[in-house]
């Protein structure tokens, strides 16, 4: 018995479809029932289809990357090549060493999972991540309809109108950034036992992480993003923790219970439902080893096991973000050391990434070399409604 490919079954259903379908009489119930039949055969049938198609795109991509355009099948060659991003690859779009290819969804939910561990400013759970298969500016609406409410009304009585309040649009744009260049042995690239999918999405993820990251958290816009930091508003000024502990410590230098309670009661309600706190790992730190009057820990939540919380919400750590001053400045400075809030109303927007595989470049030395392409765009969305706000340390 021959069993048919996937293709071949999607065109005898088709037939099967198209012969119901131009009937020149009414169907009969059985013909009904056989037609509703056919069509969700053929919607299973296509999810299958496309599947198999990344599973097949999957598997030439990782030839390629070990072997270049040669190793790969000639029936697989033209998969590849649909895929193929001929804007970014200028003229090296066409068939050679230096042509680039979007990655497989596989790799790339690896990439990004090594992002969101290296920064989280990728991390789905804190921001929201906007994949998008262009580079085209997008924009994305934004109101500050916080302070609007709706109303009670008599019956036949005219309602109230109220048009909703900083109705906008802010355009996220999608600035490049790369890997640089991540050389690999020739024998290594065709050691069938070295996981190179694997150890290029790490080594992509990694440094991508390290140069957007920062961008992402303090950018200035124009011609980067605008970080969540600066686009943040003052929350609270902090006083420091002397309240606490009964010294003379500033608001310049520590940070106390009171600088996090003014913090949290800055942010709206609405916001504070999804609330984390964001910090840099040397100020936790710091958090970590304060003690009150008595010797106790100021923060005893940063002692227990699982996951860092202050006040209840999480804190989420930022390499990014400004440390804690440890000696006064002359003249003071600031520097905004703590953020709270919903981070999930910023949204980073990524691009498709595309890697290109060099051959020739390192050939002399036995190398081959790889280097991806990421195109991304983040800003707070939240109509200026204070969903994240920062404290400031002035020291």
């Amino acid at each position: 018995m021959v069993r048919l490919s996937l293709e071949d079954r999607r065109r005898t259903i088709g037939r099967s479809l198209l012969q119901l379908t131009n009937k020149a009489w009414a169907l009969t119930a059985n013909e009904k029932q056989s037609l509703r039949s056919l069509i969700a055969e053929a919607e299973s049938l296509e999810d299958d289809i496309q599947a198999n198609t990344r599973r097949k795109y999957a598997r030439a991509y990782s030839t390629w990357l070990r072997f270049g355009m040669d190793g790969v099948k000639p029936e697989e060659r033209s998969l590849l090549r649909e895929f193929r991003d001929m804007g970014t690859g200028g003229q090296a779009a066409g068939p050679g060493a230096t042509a680039g290819f979007f990655v497989p969804a596989d790799f790339y939910a690896k990439v990004s999972s090594g992002l969101a561990f290296y920064g989280p400013m990728f991390d789905q759970n804190v921001v929201t991540i906007h994949d998008t298969t262009t580079g085209a500016p997008r924009g994305y609406p934004e109101d500050n309809d916080t302070q609007i409410s709706g109303e009670q009304s008599d019956e036949n009585a005219e309602v109230t109108q109220e048009d909703i309040q900083g109705l906008s649009s802010v355009v996220l744009k999608a600035f490049r950034y790369s890997s640089k260049l991540v050389k690999v042995s020739i024998a290594l690239a065709q050691d069938t036992g070295f996981d190179l999918d694997a150890y290029l999405a790490d080594r992509f993820a990694i440094r991508i992480a390290r140069a957007a990251n920062p961008r992402l958290t303090t950018g200035v816009g124009t011609v980067e993003p605008f970080g969540v930091v600066t686009q943040a508003t003052l929350g609270a000024v902090a006083n420091g923790s002397s309240a606490n502990t009964g010294g003379s410590e500033t608001g310049g230098t520590s940070i106390g219970t009171g600088d996090f309670a003014a913090l949290e009661a800055s942010v709206d309600f609405a916001y504070r439902n999804n609330g984390k706190f964001m910090m840099h790992p040397a100020t936790l730190s710091v958090l970590r080893q304060a003690n009150n009057k008595i010797g106790s820990s100021l923060f005893p939540e940063l002692h227990t096991a699982g996951a860092d919380t202050i006040f209840g919400y999480p804190v989420v750590l930022n390499p990014a973000m400004d440390q804690l001053p440890v000696n006064p400045s002359s003249p003071p400075a600031t520097r905004k050391t703590v953020l709270f809030g919903d981070f999930s109303k910023y949204v980073v927007r990524r691009v498709t990434p595309i890697i290109q595989r060099l051959e020739e470049r390192f050939i002399d030395f036995g190398q081959y070399s790889y280097i991806m392409h990421q195109r991304l765009d983040g800003n707070l969305i939240d109509g200026s409604g204070g969903a994240v706000k920062y404290l400031a340390n002035i020291y």
